[in-house]
């Protein structure tokens, strides 16, 4: 399916206000709990939504939960702000806000304000966060997770704090990372591809639990997601690559493969 004709249906059912939606309710209800969210379906998708512009309309398409963003602080915060003001409180699925690293060199007081200033800005219109992690960050990543952790201890309300790890992070910071997340009060990991899950799993010995992401999120790598450990799977992008009825054929992929406690 090409990208273009998949961003208008997105328009369309954002103006039909998720009219149209035909979703097969028993094959969409597979609820799950999280670090204090309820998941209609464990299904996400991240990577389609830098706007904020497609959350329900996504989740009309059967996604679980929507990842939006990441927003970065410029111009007067517009790209943010723009998003808060489409962004609904009463929704029926879980968004999530992507905080990341904008691309490019930039100093440190510039990348820590790329993570505090959406955080701050979008806590109260999101369920969860989900800090991005790029390979050059990895010795400065404990510093950003600590100053957002401490950021949320001014609200009142608690929001989760995931930490995305890349499958590239080599096998001895990837210990340095968990034993970090363990210990600081970080609620949850996001690892890329089933071999990460399980490394991250056996590290964390069930104390957190694990979204398993992939961008080539085909039915049979979901199963290897969940028999890896992953309580739920994350489509990041390339949606149209897969097909439309990708997110139908993951999910009776995943509703005949349940998670193993």
């Amino acid at each position: 399916m090409n990208e273009k004709i998949l961003y208008r249906r997105l328009r369309i059912r954002n103006a039909l206000h998720g009219l149209c939606c035909r979703r097969p309710r028993s094959l969409f209800s597979q609820e799950a709990d999280m670090f204090g969210v309820h998941f209609l379906n464990p299904l996400g998708i991240a990577g389609m939504d830098s706007g904020g512009y497609f959350s329900e309309a996504l989740a009309n398409e059967g996604f679980g939960f929507v990842v939006t963003g990441p927003f970065f602080p410029e111009k007067g915060n517009e790209s943010i702000l723009r998003a808060i003001s489409g962004l609904k409180l009463d929704r029926k699925y879980p968004l999530a806000a992507t905080l990341s690293k904008r691309p490019g060199d930039v100093d440190d007081d510039v990348v820590l304000k790329d993570y505090l200033t959406p955080f701050s800005l979008l806590y109260d219109f999101v369920d969860f966060f989900i800090v991005g992690m790029d390979a050059p960050q990895i010795d400065s990543i404990a510093d950003i997770l600590d100053e957002l952790l401490a950021l949320r201890l001014c609200y009142e309300h608690f929001k989760p704090i995931l930490l995305h790890i890349p499958a590239k992070t080599p096998p001895d910071e990837l210990e340095d990372i968990l034993s970090f997340c363990m210990l600081s009060g970080i609620d949850g990991i996001v690892a890329e591809g089933a071999p990460l899950v399980g490394r991250v799993l056996e590290h964390v010995s069930g104390k957190l639990p694990v979204i398993g992401s992939s961008c080539e999120m085909t039915p049979q790598e979901a199963v290897a997601l969940r028999q890896a450990g992953a309580s739920l799977v994350m489509m990041d992008g390339n949606w149209a690559k897969l097909g439309r009825r990708a997110p139908v054929k993951i999910l009776k992929a995943l509703k005949n493969n349940p998670l193993q406690q």
